[in-house]
């Protein structure tokens, strides 16, 4: 009977409407809708996330998104960077040690110059075999001293880092008696770290003066 369908299906609509108790709430997830059904002799509480809640929680993604890739971008920028400021405190600490060797020079002290070598140093000057080891190169300076030589002027062209080792490329100068100038030169140095300090590792130059021909 297509009356009686009709009318069951329109009480069972009522009961359930009537039966079924909605409210709503907050929690931590946001905005609720609750209804409440009975099954079996109890009630039961289903949360219904609003829309509302998804678009803030999509919201919250978006902004945790673009918020990790600002991070990233930054520590990219950082480590990029940390080479070449890793690179300038090295050159700045190889100047330095430059200007301690052109003091000891100008002091005329061997002993003092082969300090700023490593145990191990070497010259390779022109027209001499090795000059390897603390005492040799002590002896090798103070005898520049002991012919004229009063004091040097070191610029530092190119310094590369290597980890504990670094190169450096310059040009110096050097001087007599009364700021004579003996020679102009350019040199390569191996620099070795040894705890805090930058050391001459392996020392090499070579005049830039063309002779005269006679």
């Amino acid at each position: 009977n297509p009356q009686w369908g009709y009318t069951r299906i329109s009480g069972m609509i009522y009961n359930l409407w009537h039966t079924t108790r909605w409210r709503l709430g907050l929690s931590g997830d946001g905005l609720l809708l609750f209804y409440r059904l009975p099954l079996a002799g109890f009630a039961a509480d289903r949360p219904i996330r609003y829309a509302t809640e998804k678009k803030r929680n999509d919201a919250m993604t978006y902004r945790e998104r673009r918020r990790r890739l600002a991070i990233g971008f930054a520590s990219i920028a950082l480590l990029s960077a940390l080479p070449a400021l890793a690179a300038d405190d090295i050159r700045s600490e190889i100047e330095a040690a430059n200007r301690m060797f052109e003091a000891a020079v100008s002091r005329s002290d061997g002993t003092g110059v082969a300090a700023l070598y490593t145990d191990s140093g070497q010259l390779l000057p022109a027209q001499s075999d090795f000059v390897t080891g603390t005492e040799a190169i002590s002896q090798f300076w103070q005898a520049a001293f002991d012919s004229g030589l009063k004091g040097i002027s070191l610029a530092t062209l190119e310094v590369e880092n290597h980890g504990d080792t670094a190169y450096e490329v310059g040009k110096l100068e050097l001087q007599g008696a009364d700021g004579k100038v003996l020679d102009h030169a350019k040199y390569v140095v191996i620099w070795k770290k040894e705890g805090t300090s930058w050391k001459l590792h392996r020392d090499i130059w070579t005049t830039s003066v063309v002779p005269v021909q006679e």
